[in-house]
């Protein structure tokens, strides 16, 4: 007779009937602890929608938050088939306790796959809200799953995903930059084509509360330069013209007004400064290098401050 051995030393104290019995056994308690890993992992409809291309920017939901009626409230509203499709999220037969029979029936798979993403996408946006979905959000910001910011400015700033309007099927989602504070649209096409509304509008804002840590730096603007000097604010007031010249068939550029810098030494600095402001006109550049200066050297060519 033949006992079989376990890994742990405890032998069977029934007799066995031969390998065949053995390896039989060995198969049902592999299947029986494969079963109950399937039941602990939650594995079903949830896991094999997140498994799906592009589907990683959403966090995995606990079934026992979608089984709160609190959590619940209002989606009726936009998911048609509700108590059908919350079924199909769930991978249950039975109806909730609390509620009734869904008379639909019948539904046809696209349908019911269309109105399930829609359904765990509304409940996405609830479920990131609280503690325990922000910190899963913050994994995958940290992992930059969402893309970094294209502002030369920014320096690769991480961003969030954001919808514009709390409604689905309105807007799609885009990214915000927390550093900058602007929303882009996204270049991932993955990203590109869901919904806004599974991420909500108050999600950044939310996140930087939860995560003061992840504040990024002041904003730093870009300062347009001539030859290193800054534009005077006012050098913009006369818009450039285009006009059409008939003998070269061309649309030419005719550059505003702009006051002649004179460089005739008869005249001095109030003389050259009178000049310039009769002209009404402004002048272009201003340095910080030389604010305690009244003029400034370029190219050969003094420039009096305004």
């Amino acid at each position: 007779c033949f006992f079989f051995q376990a890994e742990d030393g405890i032998r069977d104290v029934e007799r066995s009937r031969g390998l065949g019995d053995v390896y039989k056994r060995q198969d049902s308690e592999a299947a029986k602890q494969k079963r109950e890993l399937f039941e602990e992992q939650g594995e079903g409809w949830i896991s094999n929608f997140l498994s799906k291309r592009g589907c990683d920017i959403f966090c995995d939901i606990e079934k026992d938050f979608i089984r709160d009626e609190f959590n619940l409230k209002g989606l009726s509203n936009y998911v048609p088939h509700f108590l059908k499709i919350l079924q199909t999220i769930l991978d249950i037969n039975t109806i909730p306790p609390g509620m009734h029979h869904d008379p639909s029936a019948n539904l046809d798979k696209e349908t019911i796959r269309t109105n399930a993403i829609l359904l765990y996408g509304l409940l996405h946006a609830r479920y990131i809200q609280p503690k325990k979905g922000m910190e899963k959000m913050l994994l995958k910001y940290q992992n930059a799953l969402y893309g970094s910011c294209p502002r030369v400015k920014c320096e690769k700033q991480l961003m969030l995903p954001v919808g514009e309007t709390d409604m689905p099927k309105v807007k799609t989602l885009k990214l915000f930059c927390p550093r900058c504070q602007e929303v882009y649209i996204p270049k991932s096409k993955k990203l590109a084509v869901i919904d806004g509304a599974f991420f909500g509008a108050s999600f950044p804002l939310m996140f930087l509360l939860n995560f003061p840590d992840q504040k990024p730096q002041k904003k730093i603007n870009f300062v347009p330069a001539i030859c290193g000097f800054k534009i005077h604010s006012t050098c913009f007031n006369h818009p450039v013209k285009v006009d059409y010249n008939l003998a070269t068939n061309e649309y030419e550029l005719i550059p505003r007004p702009v006051a002649e810098f004179t460089s005739d030494p008869l005249l001095q600095d109030g003389e050259r400064r009178q000049f310039i402001d009769s002209s009404n006109s402004c002048l272009l550049y201003t340095s910080d290098a030389a604010d305690d200066t009244p003029c400034v050297d370029l190219g050969g060519r003094r420039i009096i401050k305004k």
